[in-house]
């Protein structure tokens, strides 16, 4: 995880969690477990929050703990009745009105993956049902923990790549990533000016952007899962040229111009680097960019 999206269901909490709760309502549950766990957890189930999460699973995994093999399969069982998420995921028609995952991920403000931050992930309905949208990463497993399926802080809108092709099985309960929804961005890029600055004198040789050796067993997880060093090698050329472009811009000339011409919104730093540091969330390798900007900048 490279950027932090902790507010992308902002716009959607009240309506999902009804969406959740008229699922629990509408169900015919017989499993007495699956009753005990949403007598005691139904409202984490709904609403709950990351770290609220993880206590659930601690509460159900002494739960299913008592269950023989009947009584479990008659838990997960109903778990993907109730918090059904191959229905909450399936393209309707065109002017469907009810909610579903097409109609979630239009409420994200966001349009790239937060693992990665190199490839989109973002929502398009089209006519004659032509659309798309970001895969929903079930932070905790779905397979795993059936009764988070449908949980809305569950479920990280992100890129195929990160989801299905490296992510895959592995159990993020047991082994700990950063979660973009709850962790502060705590992996970080730089460079060696002095090095860079050598490297700049011989011929057509790149200097290559590092990320930071990652500080704790979070990062250092997501770090490795998500191939982000190797990923960002591949961007060097594009790398060097901001950096290039940062040392270039001049801001003595670029008031001369903007004093003779007029026209300041054409010199600003924003349009020379064609990076906003304020948006870089939603800006293709736009954390790595941060951190060179802030590097240099001294900020």
């Amino acid at each position: 995880m490279l950027i932090n999206i902790s507010d992308v269901w902002k716009d959607a909490s009240k309506i999902h969690a009804k969406y959740v709760e008229d699922a629990i309502d509408d169900a015919t549950i017989t499993s007495p477990h699956l009753k005990h766990l949403l007598d005691r957890k139904r409202e984490v189930i709904v609403r709950g929050k990351p770290a609220q999460l993880r206590q659930l699973i601690h509460f159900a995994d002494g739960l299913l703990s008592l269950c023989d093999e009947a009584e479990y399969n008659l838990f997960k069982t109903e778990c993907e009745t109730v918090f059904n998420y191959p229905k909450f995921r399936n393209k309707r028609e065109l002017g469907y009105k009810g909610w579903d995952a097409y109609k979630l991920c239009q409420k994200s403000p966001y349009v790239l993956c937060p693992y990665c931050q190199q490839n989109f992930a973002f929502t398009v309905i089209g006519e004659d049902n032509n659309s798309f949208r970001p895969t929903l990463d079930h932070f905790y497993s779905k397979a795993r923990y059936p009764y988070l399926a449908i949980t809305l802080y569950n479920l990280v809108p992100c890129c195929h790549v990160c989801n299905s092709f490296l992510k895959g099985e592995v159990n993020f309960f047991h082994r700990q990533h950063l979660h973009p929804l709850e962790d502060k961005e705590s992996l970080h890029f730089c460079f060696d000016e002095i090095e860079y600055l050598n490297i700049q004198k011989s011929d057509g040789k790149r200097y290559e952007v590092n990320l930071r050796p990652a500080v704790g067993e979070k990062a250092f997880n997501s770090a490795k899962l998500f191939l982000l060093p190797e990923r960002y090698a591949i961007h060097s050329a594009m790398l060097n040229t901001f950096i290039e472009n940062m040392q270039i811009y001049d801001e003595v000339k670029t008031e001369f111009l903007k004093d003779t011409f007029g026209i300041s919104r054409l010199f600003t730093e924003r349009s020379a680097l064609n990076f906003d540091i304020d948006n870089y969330q939603n800006e293709l390798l736009g954390k790595v960019k941060k951190d060179l900007y802030e590097q240099l900048r001294g900020n």
